[in-house]
């Protein structure tokens, strides 16, 4: 029987024996658990202060390109309001020059009414449109050419 004992108190140790080794491992496995974590934030730290201090760097050096792009586009910008407007200007001012010089007034308009009237009815001519221009009735027969100019006796109505 003390085999029989023995081999139930080998079988009782065995067991304890299994038992405190899984307690073990579990033990080792929460640990190695915390240790992957610990490590795995500090890399995710370290890398995260890595990227912020690079940056950084990568900001303040940027930053005479950036502040020398937004000079260059103020001057750009400016240059076009200045060449625009100025176009603008020397635009509006030749139609107003157009305007004065070469289209006349209502009074000279009227004016040359009245003198176009005057000479027809004075004159006794025979005004008309050829194509687009004022033209007067001549006596062909009677046109006499000189050096500096041609006249030709008008044809009264």
């Amino acid at each position: 029987m003390k085999d029989k004992n023995d081999l139930l108190e080998e079988q009782y140790i065995l067991l304890a024996t299994i038992k405190e080794q899984r307690e073990l491992l579990k033990d080792d496995r929460k640990r190695l658990e915390q240790f992957y974590n610990q490590v795995a934030r500090g890399v995710l730290e370290q890398s995260e202060k890595t990227l912020k201090t690079t940056n950084m760097e990568l900001i303040e050096a940027l930053k005479p390109r950036i502040s020398a792009l937004d000079q260059a586009t103020s001057r750009l910008n400016s240059k076009f309001i200045l060449i625009y407007s100025s176009i603008f200007l020397i635009s509006a001012m030749s139609l107003i020059l157009i305007f004065f010089c070469f289209i006349p007034s209502l009074d000279e308009i009227s004016q040359r009414r009245e003198e176009f009237k005057n000479l027809e009815q004075k004159l006794n001519l025979d005004i008309a449109r050829c194509d687009g221009k004022t033209c007067v009735r001549v006596i062909k027969s009677s046109c006499h050419f000189g050096k500096n100019s041609d006249y030709c006796k008008i044809d009264p109505k």
